[in-house]
């Protein structure tokens, strides 16, 4: 039986380019009302409400909203926290960097997690101007119970994001701030660096183990995955932990990329992957390769005996028939692997295998495993490990790393200790001895 094509009734909304809104019979065998308009871009939505009442004030809501587009005013004179973050994650507040869906994956995931129904609905005004920051701390709170502990990188981009919306909506007039920013008063961030002013009486900030594995644990998940998944899941680890690597750059090596004159990389491409939408839109692949982050090509320092297994690696690939865009670890079909696969299918089962620290977080709706040392900590432990082990300079390990300023790398590794007031003054005393 075909649906009928008669409304009930019709909202008009003046002036609105693409009609009002409409309220329809059930559909047969159906018991809900239907509520529907055309959107802005002129794709045809619906909602359903049980019982003509309900479709009636529904549809009375959306005619409001609608109406609302068309004047350019606001249905209400105080935005919510709701409209908040829907201004920063999709409207005109959405940051320009943000050149693809991908870009605001996180921070709406992040919003997803923390964020309830109830915190969306509080007036802005309220958040913004309690002194005890009731709601805000309530957030973060949250965030903790939903596996992102206090000082963790996750309950920094909580607080990050809700800072960064809050500046976004005071930057575009949507509310007002008298009091400040609330996030500032919180302290949520994961560490307050500053830059010492004297680089060379710093002394490693060895990265807390919350953050990064010891080279023995890298050595353990090194032989884990070498007996589970082949000599070449070794190494692929090797050029994470002590090449640091991104694991886009990782993916991405090739026999090109091994230095045959030195015990070194060069870091000149990674793969980048795109959903299919993504890829489609652009008119790529969904794997392509690029620079580097900041366009930046580097040479990147390895230990000698890793070296020497990647050089026979490389000639083996190229023996095999691999030509310039080959790759040193294909994926089992051809071609780069991805790196979401590759998560699953073999850091986690390693993680698993040799009981890697881990929580449970929260996350899209269900408890995950969180490990407390995700893939990227091989890169911390890669700079710990030259600066505190190999006693690199600071300005070497920040171009092995590609940090476009070395001021990266010093506030994320280093800081004045106590220690370095003692250096300072037997230095200082052994000046005024007689030679």
């Amino acid at each position: 039986m075909s649906r009928p094509i008669t409304a009930m009734a019709v909202i008009d909304i003046p002036g609105r380019r693409h009609g009002g809104v409409r309220i329809h019979q059930p559909a047969a065998g159906k018991a809900s009302h239907r509520v529907i308009w055309t959107d802005a871009t002129g794709r045809q939505r619906e909602l359903t409400r049980v019982g003509y009442d309900n479709a009636l004030a529904a549809a009375r809501d959306k005619a409001v909203e609608l109406a609302a587009e068309v004047t350019g005013d606001d249905p209400d004179d105080d935005p919510t926290l709701g409209d908040l973050v829907d201004h920063y994650l999709n409207g005109p507040g959405r940051s320009e960097r943000w050149t693809s869906p991908k870009s605001a994956r996180r921070p709406a995931q992040i919003a997803r997690r923390v964020l309830t129904l109830e915190d969306l609905d509080l007036p802005a005004s309220g958040v913004v101007t309690d002194p005890t920051q009731a709601a805000v701390r309530a957030v973060m709170r949250r965030a903790v119970e939903r596996g992102c502990p206090e000082g963790g990188g996750e309950y920094a981009k909580t607080g990050a994001l809700l800072k960064t919306v809050f500046d976004v909506a005071y930057r575009d007039g949507l509310i007002d701030l008298p009091l400040g920013n609330p996030l500032d008063r919180l302290r949520y961030r994961t560490a307050d660096y500053e830059a010492s002013d004297s680089p060379q009486l710093s002394t490693v900030r060895y990265v807390g183990e919350e953050e990064r594995p010891p080279t023995d644990r890298v050595l353990d998940f090194q032989a884990a995955a070498t007996r589970m998944f082949g000599p070449a899941e070794g190494l692929f680890i090797g050029v994470l932990a002590f090449g640091g690597a991104r694991p886009g750059e990782a993916i991405g090596l090739g026999p090109g990329q091994i230095r045959r004159d030195r015990a070194g990389l060069l870091i000149d491409r990674q793969v980048l992957e795109l959903r299919r939408t993504e890829a489609a839109a652009s008119g790529t692949a969904t794997q392509v390769f690029k620079l580097p982050k900041w366009n930046l090509r580097r040479n990147a320092w390895v230990a000698p005996d890793l070296h020497e297994r990647l050089v026979d690696l490389a000639d083996q690939t190229i023996r095999a028939g691999g030509g310039p865009d080959s790759v040193l670890f294909p994926h089992r079909a051809g071609g780069p692997r991805w790196q979401g696969n590759w998560r699953r299918d073999v850091f986690n089962r390693v993680a698993h295998e040799i009981e890697w620290p881990h929580e449970k977080v929260f996350v899209r709706g269900r408890w995950e495993t969180h490990w407390l040392w995700p893939v990227y900590a091989f890169r911390h432990h890669y700079a710990n490990y030259l600066l505190k082990d190999l006693n690199q300079p600071l300005a070497s390990v920040a171009r092995f790393m590609g940090h476009r300023d070395m001021r990266v790398t010093e506030r994320m590794y280093l800081k004045t200790e106590l220690t370095d007031l003692d250096v300072a003054t037997a230095a200082y005393r052994r000046m005024g001895e007689p030679a």
